[in-house]
């Protein structure tokens, strides 16, 4: 029973803890706290101070004050997008975790990095952290690279959108009233844009060079469930379904297919990274079955000298005596020749 009534304490401090975290920095609120532990911080050949490790799915955040449910004011936030690469140092239970600098221009400047080095008191604290970390690092260059491809900057998407669309430039914190009463398209060009419930949670937070909004405008329905606020100063488009952009798309039917299947892929693309976040696991990865199939015919055809992939039916047959093999043929079905006076086998089946 005690043992029971230690756990659920656990349980109940590590709740309040992602719940502080997530007010205090404005984290998505389906951010899930998977690993909270102690070590020693320095950053580059600075002095090194004890602090608490958190790890989330998608950030990980380093709290001097570790003591109990609160999250320390001096704490500092580390988003996935930072994260570049993790080596083991030379020291033993020691590892250097790399992070990318301020962005230029949009762009992830690898050469502008940071070096976190993390200490543990123990081998197998090391190793797990490691690993975790490591995975972070390759989700991390997986999202940068999904966010490399942005199908509505395209030349002839970027000429389209200058058309068809208002633009408005956000400050920090500023919000965007257009989000919450018109069922359009907003594409964010420069900055950083969060959606936050009516009851203050944020539930998504989108990037530059990504959209929201594209279900509503697919439906064209209003979006009054969430508002839309600038974390920086960001540039906002809107496109609306009327005016301009149905003028365009009304005369060029070509145009108009291409932009609806951007919409179309953006949607998608929104929902499989939910579903993934929501519940992680090997059954949402996309599986080729017929590239394994033919490796595994390859493989097969090589050890096999040629026959590749016959069935065990004609496999058996083939090392049958030649007169057995002849009388299966000529007796095998209904014996009726075929064209040509050849007989056919098995009734033509």
């Amino acid at each position: 029973f005690n043992d029971r009534q230690t756990v659920l304490a656990d349980q109940d401090e590590a709740e309040k803890l992602r719940v502080a975290c997530i007010n205090m920095f404005g984290l998505p609120m389906n951010e899930k706290l998977t690993v909270r532990l102690k070590c020693s911080w320095r950053i580059g050949s600075g002095k090194a101070r004890r602090v608490r490790l958190l790890l989330f799915v998608n950030h990980m955040v380093l709290d001097p004050e570790f003591f109990g449910p609160e999250i320390g004011l001096r704490s500092e936030l580390v988003s996935l997008r930072q994260l570049h690469s993790v080596a083991p140092a030379g020291q033993a239970n020691v590892m250097v975790v790399t992070l990318l600098g301020e962005r230029v221009h949009g762009l992830d400047i690898a050469a502008n990095t940071i070096d976190y080095e993390l200490a543990f008191n123990d081998q197998a604290k090391t190793r797990y952290l490691y690993s975790l970390i490591s995975a972070m690092c390759r989700k991390a260059e997986e999202t940068r690279e999904r966010e490399r491809q942005r199908p509505f900057e395209t030349p002839l998407m970027s000429s389209l959108l200058e058309n068809c669309s208002s633009v408005f430039r956000l400050k920090k914190g500023e919000k965007l009233e257009e989000a919450s009463t018109k069922s359009s398209l907003f594409l964010v060009r420069t900055g950083e844009v969060r959606l936050v419930t009516n009851k203050g949670q944020v539930f998504r937070l989108v990037r530059e060079g990504s959209c929201f909004g594209e279900i509503n405008f697919a439906l064209n329905m209003t979006a009054g469930h969430y508002t839309a606020v600038a974390n920086t100063p960001s540039i906002v488009l809107e496109i609306s379904q009327y005016g301009h952009l149905q003028r365009e798309l009304k005369d060029d039917a070509p145009l108009a297919m291409r932009f609806y299947a951007i919409v179309a892929q953006v949607i998608e693309k929104e929902l499989r990274e939910t579903i993934e976040e929501t519940f992680p696991g090997t059954w949402s990865r996309k599986v080729n079955t017929f590239a394994k199939w033919d490796q595994d015919g390859k493989e097969k055809k090589k050890k096999k000298g040629g026959q590749g992939r016959r069935s065990s039916f004609f496999s058996r047959e083939l090392k049958k005596p030649a007169s057995f093999r002849t009388n299966l043929v000529l007796h095998g079905g209904s014996g009726s020749p075929g064209p040509g006076g050849s007989p056919q086998v098995g009734g033509g089946r």
